[in-house]
């Protein structure tokens, strides 16, 4: 029967009857769940409180899955489901992603209101940033972990997002979505315009776009004065890496230029700022950024014009776009 013909029903027992019906069902709960939250909830009705709602069918405690999230992570970071070990079974390796799956269909079913929900959001992140590191190093059976959990790279990042900020907006939540989107490897079907689009189009303020674009400035300000110097004066490998970090950065902040009306200054700093080998790609970056964040047609065409008195000369695709763009006023 269902719960409100369980009640109807009990309305009308007596107390010798209540108190056989509580003890039998009692008797028959699963030891652990008495421990973790039925005898707690006891108590609090017993005391005059409500008990909580119940969890979605299959939850556990948030502490327990904070647990095992940060045990799997840890996992994870010592590549343990890659390499030999003795700390994670050879036969579970390869149901990392079952493990994962699990987690976010757990961490997905809290609300933006609850108490938990903040740190949710913080480990939805932690997923998010080791399946991302996975696109670029082995550290899973899988040579796309977001595939193996039968998830979009990009739907993963917006709905990871939307979540992140849904619990407030602060410099250290904008700085952690910005390197989302920009400094994390992709798999091979995503471009990193999908989550650079998507991450400007959550900060739903002008106040919320001016402070990030501060925030994207100066981390492009750093990179260049932490990491691209430590490239360059060892001549590791990652200087590529380092530098498609900048470059990305750069098109977020022509992007955040757009949206808080302030082209003229971010067009500016993406000329000066972004490493790529030549004006003129530059300037096809700028232009085909500008219409996918949706820029007037009036300043693309500017951006151009002003391209061709610098003295870049576009590619014919870009020549016979402004021809037609000029013609169609």
């Amino acid at each position: 029967m269902k719960i409100q013909e369980f009640r109807d029903k009990m309305k009308s027992a007596d107390r010798a009857a209540l108190e056989k019906i509580a003890a039998d069902l009692y008797r028959r709960l699963p030891k652990a769940l008495k421990e973790e939250e039925l005898d707690q909830n006891i108590e609090l009705i017993l005391k005059g409180s409500d008990a909580p709602k119940p969890s979605p069918k299959g939850a556990i405690p948030f502490d327990k899955l904070e647990k095992e999230i940060r045990t799997f992570l840890s996992n994870v970071d010592a590549k343990y489901y890659f390499e030999p070990n003795r700390v994670v079974p050879k036969a579970q390796r390869s149901k990392w992603r079952f493990e994962v799956m699990r987690f976010l269909k757990q961490l997905d079913s809290i609300p933006s209101d609850d108490a938990h929900a903040e740190t949710a959001a913080k480990l939805y992140l932690e997923i998010y940033n080791r399946l991302a590191f996975g696109c670029g190093y082995y550290i899973f059976p899988s040579e796309d972990p977001f595939a193996s959990i039968l998830r979009n790279q990009s739907e993963f990042y917006s709905t990871m997002v939307a979540r992140y900020f849904s619990t407030g907006f602060t410099d250290a939540k904008i700085l952690d979505m910005l390197r989302a989107a920009t400094s994390t490897y992709i798999d091979r079907y995503s471009i990193y315009l999908d989550f650079e689009t998507v991450f400007v189009r959550e900060l739903r303020t002008r106040d919320m776009r001016e402070k990030a674009l501060i925030i994207a400035k100066d981390e492009v300000k750093r990179i260049e004065a932490e990491e691209l110097k430590k490239t360059k004066r060892t001549w590791q490998s990652g200087e590529y890496h380092v530098r498609e970090k900048i470059n990305e950065i750069c098109i977020v902040i022509l992007g955040l230029g757009i949206a808080t009306y302030d082209e003229a200054a971010s067009l500016d700093f993406f000329m000066k700022h972004c490493l790529e080998p030549s004006q003129e790609i530059k300037l096809y970056i700028a232009l085909h950024s500008i219409d996918a964040f949706g820029g007037s047609p009036s300043f693309w065409l500017k951006v151009y014009e002003d391209g061709i008195r610098r003295g870049i000369k576009p590619r014919d695709k870009l020549v016979a776009e402004y021809k037609e763009r000029k013609a169609n006023g």
